[in-house]
């Protein structure tokens, strides 16, 4: 049987167990002080805190994680992470602390994106016992909203400038103050026709060297290049290349910080402007070669109705100098008059492209010059009026010569007045002499038929020898054919018929042969036979087989062709 503990033991016991109680207390309230004074750390930490133990349940959370996510410090006991952040039933994809427990090492977590657009960048600490054991990990999450919003924007920054870069029609490079290349577009490797690997290098040396074997002055552009990389100037030039191209080269200096940082390099393929420009020039030498040499003046106008471009022509026709009419209007060189149809013309510029018009111009000695205008109206691509431009012609010969024309055409009015009434009176005088002729051959047919054939008539009557009775046959013959249409049709239409020929058409169509009228006559048969040739051509029997006697038959009937 154990032996009782003496009174003097149990106080003893007492008070020692009295002194354990306190000290139990001083710890309690010590621990009690450093688990306030951990709480008091943990919450004072901006970024979020949560301690997980293996079962991904909550054991602790800071402040700023119950603030982020709306949760309060007494409420997370006994809840697991997924499902008091998140909502869900089960683990998050990819969680880094599935990582941590595994390896048991430090893990940085993915980006996580809260509802309401922050950003937290998490990093997983395994919380390792003394034994090596991983009881929990502590999460400790970063709101990286403002730094990702910054990168989201430099990133679409540098989008921005990339693609402004590509879009660009000139080249681009971008050299750093080593002289290595930071950034080229697509248009500079296209213009320099730079292979692949040269733009990998990225060294300006390198592309330095294959751009200055395409130049027609490369130690020109070299000694520009190398001057320009030790000043802070802008510089512009125009590169000519060996195959006739030719760029516009821009360079300026980078600046970062307010220190220069390196140069950039602007170049643009101009080489169909600068053709264009070549053939303006030679067009616009042709243009002004014309309007020196053209006995036309030229006159242009700008928006202002002020002379802008004369050429010597005009100058001369108006007795002028170029620099006396430049600047002055049109309506200096008119008078009050034609100022009339001055203003009415140019009013008509916005709205009619093209106008011809006279005018009276006023020389510088007083005279008047009359003139005729072609004028034209100018545009500009967008279609604003940006002034006019004219030729004028010197009419005043042609005025004159209109002025003489029409006096000559009055003269000449009266001079055919005159002609109608001279030919009104000859036309009576011919009428009367057709009158009196017709008279005079009526009395010397009747004449001859009352005072010669009754004759000739007693004459055949008489006694006559053969030859005697022939002549008289012909003297009737003639007498008769005299007063008959046959000889005077004959002499109209045939008056080429030599008097021989009539005398044998007359025998022709009386029957004779050619060797009676030969022996008529006192010729010889081949005379007849040569003038009855004469007739034949003559009245155009020759390639006819018409009966020479027959046709003059005809003519003697009325029948002339």
């Amino acid at each position: 049987m154990p032996r009782k503990p003496t009174y003097e033991e149990l106080e003893k016991r007492n008070k020692d167990l009295e002194k354990e109680a306190v000290n139990c207390k001083r710890v309690e309230e010590s621990f009690r002080e450093s688990e306030k004074r951990f709480k008091n750390v943990i919450n004072s930490i901006e970024e979020l805190l949560v301690l997980l133990d293996q079962n991904f349940k909550i054991q602790l959370i800071n402040s700023t994680l119950a603030k982020a996510y709306n949760v309060s410090l007494d409420e997370y006991e006994g809840k697991h992470c997924y499902e008091l952040f998140y909502g869900r039933n089960d683990i998050c994809e990819g969680c880094p602390a599935i990582k941590a427990f595994n390896d048991g090492k430090v893990t940085r977590a993915a980006l996580r994106y809260r509802p309401d657009g922050r950003i937290f960048d998490r990093t997983v600490y395994p919380f390792i016992e003394d034994n090596g054991d991983i009881t929990g990990v502590i999460v400790i999450g970063c709101d990286i909203t403002q730094q990702k919003q910054a990168e989201e924007k430099l990133r679409e920054s540098e989008e921005l400038l990339r693609a402004t870069i590509e879009s660009t029609a000139g080249g681009i490079l971008v050299v750093n103050e080593k002289g290595q290349v930071i950034c080229t577009n697509e248009r500079f490797v296209q213009l320099w026709r730079i292979p692949e690997e040269l733009i990998k290098k990225r060294e300006n040396n390198t592309l330095l060297d294959f751009v200055l074997d395409q130049l027609q002055v490369p130690k020109v552009f070299l000694s520009k290049v190398q001057a320009l990389y030790k000043t802070s100037d802008e510089d512009f030039d125009v590169l000519n290349f060996k195959d006739g191209r030719v760029f516009e080269r821009y360079s300026s200096p980078l600046i970062r910080d307010g220190q220069i940082a390196g140069r950039v390099w602007s170049f643009r393929d101009i080489t169909d402007n600068k053709r264009a420009e070549e053939a303006l020039k030679k067009s616009e030498k042709k243009y002004r070669s014309l309007l020196e040499i053209t006995s036309q003046g030229y006159w242009m106008i700008d928006p202002e109705v002020k002379n802008i471009e004369v050429n010597p022509s005009l100058c001369k026709m108006l007795g002028y100098r170029p620099d006396e009419m430049l600047g002055k209007t049109p309506f200096d060189f008119v008078d009050d008059e034609n100022r009339k149809i001055f203003i009415e013309q140019i009013s008509k510029i916005p709205t009619t492209p093209y106008r011809s018009y006279e005018i009276t111009l006023k020389k510088k000695n007083g005279q008047d010059v009359n003139t005729f205008i072609s004028a034209t109206t100018i545009r500009d691509e967008s279609g604003e009026v940006q002034g006019a431009f004219a030729l004028i012609t010197d009419i005043t010969d042609m005025k004159q010569t209109e002025q003489r024309l029409k006096q000559r055409e009055k003269e000449l009015e009266i001079k055919n007045i005159r002609l109608e009434e001279m030919n009104a009176a000859l036309k009576i005088l011919l009428e009367k002499r057709d009158e009196d002729k017709k008279e005079l051959e009526e009395k010397v047919m009747t004449n001859i038929k009352e005072l010669v054939l009754p004759y000739v008539t007693k004459l055949k009557n008489t006694k006559l020898d053969y030859r005697q009775e022939v002549f008289a046959d012909i003297i009737e013959s003639n007498i008769e054919e005299i007063i008959s249409p046959f000889a005077h049709k004959l002499s109209h239409k045939y008056l080429n018929f030599t008097p021989t020929e009539l005398k044998v058409a007359y025998l022709v169509k009386q029957g004779l042969r050619t060797k009676e009228i030969a022996k008529l006559l006192g010729s010889s048969p081949e005379t007849i036979t040569r003038h009855r040739k004469s007739m034949r051509k003559k009245l155009k029997l020759t390639d006819k087989k018409s009966n020479l006697r027959t046709h003059l038959l005809s003519l003697a009937n009325g029948h002339i062709e």
